[in-house]
This record gives structure tokens, sequence and C-alpha cells, in this order.
């Protein structure tokens, strides 16, 4: 497996089971799909919410998961080697965190949710 690939199924993976999962149990507590009492109490109060107040929550969720993300790249890319199928990830990029933007970056090809506003 060539290297960008190494680097791009890191993405992917990345992008599925931190990203995508987190923003998976948002937009079920919105629909109220969850079953817990505390889930269903948040369900409650975005419904209360007007539609502009809606559209805001989603911004900031939205943010502050990839937020979140580029945080905890940051972090680990700083603290240690980060080591993917047998591959040193630092060595392949110039910084896992930037990774996660731009139209090539690894939200844009491998989240099925909208980018945060960057």
């Amino acid at each position: 497996m060539s290297d960008n690939n190494t680097l791009d199924q890191f993405g992917n993976e990345f992008i599925n089971n931190a990203r995508d999962r987190t923003l998976k149990i948002y937009e079920k507590i919105k629909k109220n799909e969850m079953k817990s009492k505390d889930k269903l109490i948040l369900s409650e109060k975005i419904n209360n919410l007007s539609i502009d107040e809606k559209l805001v929550l989603d911004e900031v969720v939205y943010e502050i998961v990839d937020l979140v993300l580029f945080n905890t790249l940051n972090f680990l890319e700083e603290s240690t080697q980060i080591e993917f199928e047998n591959t040193n990830l630092n060595e392949l990029t110039d910084g896992l965190a930037g990774e996660l933007y731009s139209e090539d970056g690894w939200i844009h090809k491998y989240s099925t949710y909208k980018a945060s506003e960057k």
C-alpha cells in the first residue's frame, strides 16, 4: 500500500469512526430518535428552538466537533508517533490536523455530513 493510500485510509477510518459517529448521534437527538432520558430531554429542548436558533446550533455543533478532531490530531502528532498499518503517519504529512480541511481534505472526501464553516 502506498504512503498516500495509507494516509487516506487512516483519514477515512478516523472521519467515519470519530466525526460521523458523533454527528449521527447529534442528528438522532434532533430527530428525537434516542431513547435515554438525557437524550430525550435534549431533543425536547432542541425542538423548542426557533428555526434560526436550530441552524445556529447546527453550526456550533459541527464547528465544535471539527475543532475537537483538529485539536486531537494536533495533540497526538505532537505527543507521539502515530502508527497505522505499520506506517508512521507523522512522516507522511506536514500536519495530520491539516488533512481535515479543504476540498481534498478528509472531511470533504469521507464524511457523510457537511463540513463545518471554515
